[in-house]
């Protein structure tokens, strides 16, 4: 058989078929999804536990892949013309500020854990910043005619392949791709300084119990303390960086190898697969968000007493009414001599400035 010789399966022909089905459940689940946020924040119970910056970026991405699925249930019948180029400018300006959102979580996450930045007071440039990247690299190709039918669905387009590749990486690509390499490094900084907190405040622990005569509650950093909600957010950049360089590479080997092979018609099947499946997996773990489970648990438990400041509250009590944690020798009652009181006092002074240094646990909370 030639190398260009193509032989189309019944897969093939109904290649649609399964795009449908992903993108309609993709729907589905994106709306009864954004539902139930909606019925969490409406209620005053719950509400507190979505009031944090990575989840309202959660929701902006999920709508924008809502628009997206949208986009591909309208484009398994398409043709040429003014209808396929304005779904392709809508798709691709989705496809950029979801990309945006997710690697402004990995940033955000970066920004207040490690260099002590309110993620609330950045929020509004995040978004902003989404929007005009969307615009920026989606309405110069739009009005260039660079988009089009191709392959039968909407997206660039050009008689050249090198004019489509030029568009291709500079609208696209490269800012995916870019971004997709920032939130790897970000979240392997945010494990390797987790790491650092947690071996500091154990050394810390250690050597105020061994050097003050009672030991005395030593409470761990926000940054240890949530650590697991830590780790959970950063599986959306983790996902999205997985899809862009997933998709970005498959779209270069289609443009520079535009002949329609067996081989080259496989990888423009993974690739609309890819495609369909995005909004479908974004919506399963947004469903499983921590805090919005954490929200329902509330809801179903009015009365419990489980504080969202502070995620460990069974092991160690951290109050709703204490933003910091007060820790003084006054605290101890045995007799010291004065050389003695005077070292347990100026171990736990310093203790206390490390403390007071970190930020609140209600505020940590809502920024991250």
């Amino acid at each position: 058989m030639s190398p260009g010789l193509n032989i189309r399966s019944s897969f093939d022909a109904h290649i649609n078929d399964p795009m449908m089905a992903f993108a309609v459940s993709a729907i589905v689940f994106i709306l009864l999804t954004l539902g139930a946020y909606a019925w969490t924040a409406w209620n005053p119970v719950s509400r507190p536990h979505l009031n944090r910056v990575s989840f309202r970026l959660l929701v902006y991405a999920l709508v924008a892949n809502l628009m997206n699925a949208s986009m591909m249930i309208s484009g398994t019948r398409v043709t040429a013309g003014a209808g396929c180029n304005l779904k392709a400018f809508f798709a691709n300006a989705c496809l950029m500020f979801a990309g945006v959102m997710f690697f402004s979580m990995a940033l955000n996450l970066q920004l207040v854990l490690v260099h002590g930045v309110n993620g609330q007071k950045l929020e509004r440039c995040y978004v902003l910043g989404g929007l005009l990247m969307a615009a920026a690299c989606n309405i110069p190709p739009y009005a260039a005619g660079a988009l089009g039918l191709y392959h039968a669905s909407c997206w660039f387009n050009s008689p050249d392949p090198a004019i489509q590749l030029r568009w291709f990486i500079g609208t696209q690509a490269f800012w995916l791709f870019l971004m997709s390499m920032c939130e790897v490094v970000s979240f392997f900084t945010i494990v390797g300084y987790m790491v650092f907190r947690h071996r500091t405040s154990s050394g810390l622990s250690t050597t105020v119990t061994s050097t003050v005569s009672m030991a005395l509650p030593i409470p761990k950093p926000p940054i240890v303390l949530y650590h697991g909600i830590i780790l959970r957010i950063g599986l959306y950049p983790l996902f999205s960086c997985f899809f862009n360089v997933t998709t970005c590479a498959l779209g270069l080997y289609q443009i520079r190898n535009q002949v329609l092979t067996e081989v080259n018609l496989r990888l423009d099947i993974v690739d609309l697969l890819v495609y369909a499946i995005r909004p479908m997996m974004y919506a399963l773990l947004a469903a499983t968000d921590p805090s919005f489970l954490r929200a329902l648990r509330t809801l179903r438990r009015p009365t419990s007493k489980m504080s969202f400041n502070n995620p460990d509250s069974a092991h160690e009590r951290v109050g709703n009414t204490a933003n910091t944690w007060p820790l003084t020798s006054a605290t101890t009652t045995t007799d010291c001599s004065p050389q003695l009181c005077d070292r347990e006092a100026g171990t736990a002074s310093t203790l206390e400035g490390k403390i007071a240094s970190e930020a609140s646990v209600p505020d940590f909370a809502c920024q991250i």
